[in-house]
């Protein structure tokens, strides 16, 4: 009986412990309108992945997943624009680019951060992936590349 009465302690300690270096995890969204969009360039930061879908306008999603960390560290990285992407038009082609093109290790007083940064890009179906910088639109009547020409 007694040893019960030592373990509830640690058992409380661990969990204390594993919260305070967990994983922290935060999503988000950007969209963008394509009417007059014929290419996107892209120069954007992270693991990147591309996804065809039946919407009409582009839409980024941002995963940020840091180890080690707490939800202050993640704010104030959200807050110096770590993560943002920024966008530009001159008409026909839309320019969307990582804020901050290097990032440095991420260290506390507890050691380095683990970082993830992953980018799923929702790729309308009028368009087509031509590398991992270059999204086009396809004419209405032309057949997607697929590389198998």
């Amino acid at each position: 009986m007694k040893s019960n009465k030592a373990i509830l302690p640690f058992i409380l300690a661990l969990c204390f412990a594993l919260n305070l270096s967990g994983q922290i995890r935060h999503t988000f969204h950007n969209t963008y309108e394509l009417e007059e969009i014929e290419s996107i360039q892209l120069d954007v930061v992270g693991e990147v992945k591309f996804i065809k879908w039946k919407g009409t306008s582009l839409m980024t999603e941002t995963i940020i997943e840091l180890g080690n960390a707490t939800k202050g560290i993640l704010r104030h990285l959200l807050n110096k624009q770590r993560y943002e992407l920024t966008d530009n038009s001159d008409g026909t082609t839309l320019t969307i680019e990582s804020v901050t093109k290097e990032r440095k290790a991420v260290i506390t007083q507890h050691g380095s951060c683990d970082e993830y940064v992953g980018i799923t890009i929702y790729v309308p179906k009028d368009f087509e992936v031509m590398n991992d910088n270059l999204i086009v639109r396809m004419d209405k009547d032309a057949e997607p590349v697929t590389g198998d020409e």
